[in-house]
């Protein structure tokens, strides 16, 4: 054996032994939410519709949804993620550093 090899399989073999003693862990299903862009601009589904397509997917929730659209969302057992409640969208709000003193009073309120 050379010196090389001798080396590189010292320093791999703490690696591999920490790798077997690590048990494993059951698989844990994650609790995704989806943007309301997904669905396109074109998408001739009801919001209700989209809803039920999430249920069945497994999603848990829906980001940036409008309040009146909550209701619907918990119908199906999804979350609101993300609900900015201040008149913003994705595209105009917080991303926007020049737009934060227009929503600030909404925010608290």
């Amino acid at each position: 054996m050379e010196r090389r090899d001798f080396l590189a399989s010292l320093a791999v073999a703490p690696l591999a032994a920490a790798l077997q003693s690590t048990p494993s862990k059951p698989r844990v299903a994650i609790k995704q939410s989806v943007m309301a862009s997904v669905w396109g601009a074109d998408s001739k589904l009801s919001f209700e519709e989209r809803c039920q397509i999430l249920q069945r997917l497994g999603f848990k929730g829906m980001d940036l949804p409008t309040p009146e659209q909550a209701p619907m969302l918990k119908k199906y057992g999804l979350a609101p993620a993300m609900m900015t409640g201040a008149g913003t969208s994705f595209q105009d709000g917080l991303v926007r550093k020049e737009q934060h003193d227009k929503f600030e009073a909404a925010f608290k309120q």
